[in-house]
């Protein structure tokens, strides 16, 4: 078995504001080995964490119309193994606000979902992402939308 590697990914809870219920909903996408999480991907060369979160957004929602907020970065680490490799990744989270609640899924995924808070966390599989929510709830409660700068 070769050492680790590293891998730095960036993505973002992307939530829209829902006038008809008058709460915020966050989209959650059911990745094809199973599990419910945010968009990311790996950062690639040229690219920044937020061109990265934005990137992936595009890619795997068709969403290309979104705000990212000021002021909140949240990194998680943890390790995977792939072909015999133990990968040590680090993910860096924003916040993105859209009006777009239509959504295109690429390959990567199975199915999405848009939903409030509780919900939103109930469904969310690891508790790694569930940290990263009740985090980016917060921030929400604490500051302005408007509060939006990328």
């Amino acid at each position: 078995m070769k050492g680790t590697a590293k891998e730095r990914s960036a993505g973002a809870v992307v939530f829209s504001f829902d006038k008809t219920i008058g709460q915020i909903e966050y989209l959650l996408l059911n990745y094809t080995a199973g599990h419910w999480d945010f968009p990311k991907g790996n950062i690639e060369v040229g690219e920044d964490e937020i061109q990265t979160a934005r990137r992936e957004i595009r890619e795997e929602t068709g969403i290309d119309d979104v705000e990212f907020f000021k002021n909140f970065k949240n990194k998680i680490h943890y390790y995977y193994r792939h072909d015999q490799r133990l990968i040590q990744k680090e993910v860096i989270f924003y916040i993105a606000k859209t009006n777009i609640k239509q959504v295109k899924l690429s390959h990567e995924h199975n199915a999405y979902s848009w939903r409030v808070y509780d919900k939103a966390l109930a469904l969310l599989t690891y508790k790694n992402a569930k940290k990263v929510l009740i985090e980016a709830q917060g921030f929400l409660e604490k500051n302005s939308l408007h509060d939006i700068t990328y």
